[in-house]
């Protein structure tokens, strides 16, 4: 696993440009799991910069209610 993807484009420069083409700014899913533990699947749109990737979530979303809770994603 990788900490940053700035470590992941040193390491692994051939991955990192196959996955900054298909997520950087394009809808990709957001697994979690919800308290009563079901998985549930979020839409987000991951943005890459400053050797990192960002996904942002309003505060109030099931999304970030369920990473509060359970700090488990895919």
């Amino acid at each position: 696993m990788f900490s940053s993807w700035k470590k992941l484009e040193e390491e692994k420069p051939a991955l990192a440009e196959f996955g900054a083409a298909r997520l950087d700014g394009k809808v990709a899913y957001l697994a979690t799991t919800r308290s009563d533990g079901r998985p549930r699947a979020h839409p987000v749109t991951p943005v890459i910069g400053g050797g990192y990737i960002f996904v942002f979530l309003n505060a109030e979303s099931p999304r970030t209610t369920d990473l509060i809770v359970k700090p488990d994603f895919s």
